[in-house]
């Protein structure tokens, strides 16, 4: 699967990665996926990065897919944060139309993840600590990160 992700903060923070081909199709696995991981903490925030993503074939029509997934986990999703960092015109077009504030969750789609993490509350050097372990483009979707301590 082209979208990998961590959890972090005890399952309040998602940090999720696309690499190579990405398609609707992979990002509501992805979605679905994180939904039922029962790690995930309520109230989330995401950071859903695709600069890696080679081939982004995300479009417009991803947009009723992504509401009946969220709308079908509410409790889930209710006051959680999505940001998107993409530097595809689709992606903007995406954002502006998507609004999932009737599930109580906001989406907002950035170009720079530092300006991302801001809006998410983190710290964006904390992800820099953040090794990603064997993380090939076809790797299982969720990867255990391994953390090296700031000294």
């Amino acid at each position: 699967m082209p979208i990998q992700y961590v959890l972090l903060e005890h399952g309040s923070f998602v940090y999720a990665r696309a690499y190579g081909t990405l398609s609707v199709q992979n990002l509501i696995e992805h979605e679905q996926a994180l939904l039922q991981d029962p790690d995930l903490g309520r109230r989330y925030r995401q950071l859903l990065d695709c600069r890696w993503a080679v081939d982004d074939q995300i479009d417009e029509s991803v947009l009723t897919q992504l509401a009946c997934v969220h709308g079908g986990k509410v409790s889930s999703v209710k006051g959680s944060r999505y940001a998107v960092v993409a530097h595809s015109v689709q992606w903007f077009r995406i954002g502006a139309h998507y609004r999932c504030e009737q599930y109580g969750m906001t989406m907002i789609i950035f170009n720079d993840p530092s300006t991302a993490c801001i809006w998410l509350g983190i710290d964006y050097r904390q992800l820099a600590d953040t090794r990603w372990s064997q993380v090939p483009v076809f790797a299982p979707s969720r990867q255990r990160p391994a953390v090296v301590p700031v000294v």
